[in-house]
């Protein structure tokens, strides 16, 4: 899920286009709705929230912070929230199944066939391509074994956090 999808899903649900510089209810609760909803759904920035709809993120807080109140004053609204909400935590759990099953594995090629098929491509080559190989791919490739590459992945609702995973 993305922040352009939620925006999506609230101007579709409202057919506004919350992006405009209105100050109406019409505009305005479907706003503070999409601010709420990537706030507490979405792990980014308030910024990032703010400038897809021309806001900046101090809007964001202060929107999502008065958001309670216009549904309080208006049930309608309130009730489009409570629909777009469950909508938006349906979505997510989707998004976080598709992530769980298409599970990325590191698969350790089998050295012995990687050096045949190094050492056929090598008698195939001139003695600079030789030297440019050496230089540009074998050295680097020799000092990335020697090395221990951490991957950070830790999937969380679609999202990429820090977690450190040995390989």
């Amino acid at each position: 899920m993305t922040i352009i999808k939620v925006k999506e899903i609230v101007e579709k649900h409202f057919k506004v286009d919350i992006s405009l510089k209105r100050r109406e209810h019409k505009w305005v609760i479907p706003r503070f709705i999409y601010y709420d909803l990537c706030r507490n759904n979405l792990p980014i920035e308030l910024k990032i929230v703010g400038k897809q709809v021309n806001s900046t993120h101090s809007a964001v807080i202060n929107g999502a912070s008065k958001l309670k109140g216009y549904l309080k004053e208006y049930p309608s609204y309130a009730l489009s929230y409570k629909v777009l909400k469950k909508e938006i935590k349906d979505t997510l759990k989707e998004d976080e199944i598709e992530e769980i099953e298409v599970s990325v594995e590191y698969v350790k090629p089998n050295l012995r066939d990687c050096e045949l098929d190094v050492l056929s491509e090598l008698k195939e080559m001139s003695d600079s391509d030789i030297s440019l190989f050496i230089e540009n791919r074998l050295i680097p490739f020799k000092k990335m074994l020697a090395t221990e590459i951490i991957q950070k992945v830790n999937v969380v609702k679609g999202a990429v956090r820090n977690h450190t995973m040995k390989i």
